[in-house]
């Protein structure tokens, strides 16, 4: 299978937040993570935020 380039940026995208979530969840800050994945920390700083929003949804949902 070939891959366009529009499917491996998705790709790689994906792959990324998943990393990002996973040092999120084990305490690392937006530098940190920003280091390990290779993105600009405004942009880490801004899927944390969504990341912490997403706990929140979660947290009220189990009640």
């Amino acid at each position: 299978m070939k891959w366009t380039e529009e499917e491996k940026r998705q790709f790689i995208l994906r792959v990324d937040i998943g990393r990002a979530r996973r040092l999120y969840d084990e305490g690392k800050n937006a530098e940190e993570i920003a280091a390990v994945v290779r993105r600009p920390v405004a942009l880490m700083e801004k899927w944390i935020r969504n990341f912490k929003i997403i706990d929140q949804k979660r947290q009220a949902r189990n009640g």
